[in-house]
């Protein structure tokens, strides 16, 4: 994932397939240049386990959110495990519909279960990419006091951020 502005992490979503599977998420900062192994980098952010006991579409809160600078590369690694220990890694597939789409170094699954082999999604003939999804909020740290001749002639001030354009704060000023 590459960040678009001064941003907080503060949650992922991915999917499971299977009932009673545990997720660990870890996010890295400061990737090695190549990007081939998402998990070779800074960690940022380790969650603890997480049960998911129905199959289905899961939102995870990141409880210490992950600041992020304007295009800064970081990935979002989670771990899969469960009793069994057999796995399905919910992904898009071409043929399911035209919707889908990723590029070489989007996506990776470690086939080794180790954490030392990681494939490009790519690689596998007719797989899109995993169903990962990282959510942001902007960080507020760009921010002008604002006294536009309408708010000033009425005594107040406006505090925005330069980044989002979002109200924070508006006071008197007399």
């Amino acid at each position: 994932f590459t960040s678009k502005g001064h941003e907080k992490l503060s949650a992922v979503s991915t999917y499971t397939v299977l009932e009673d599977v545990y997720a660990e998420v870890l996010i890295y900062k400061n990737l090695l240049t190549n990007y081939n192994k998402p998990n070779q980098g800074t960690l940022a952010y380790s969650s603890k386990k997480i049960l998911f006991s129905n199959p289905g579409y899961h939102t995870i809160q990141i409880d210490n959110p992950v600041s992020l600078i304007p295009d800064e590369i970081f990935s979002v690694v989670i771990r899969f495990s469960n009793e069994a220990d057999v796995l399905y890694v919910a992904a898009e597939y071409e043929e399911t519909t035209n919707i889908y789409s990723s590029k070489p170094r989007q996506g990776y699954v470690d086939t080794s279960g180790t954490n030392s082999y990681w494939a490009d999604m790519t690689s596998f003939v007719g797989w899109d990419n995993v169903c990962i999804q990282a959510f942001t909020e902007c960080d507020h740290l760009a921010c002008e006091v604002v006294t536009p001749s309408t708010c000033e002639a009425n005594g107040f001030a406006l505090t925005y951020c330069l980044q989002c354009g979002k109200e924070l704060d508006a006071y008197e000023t007399a």
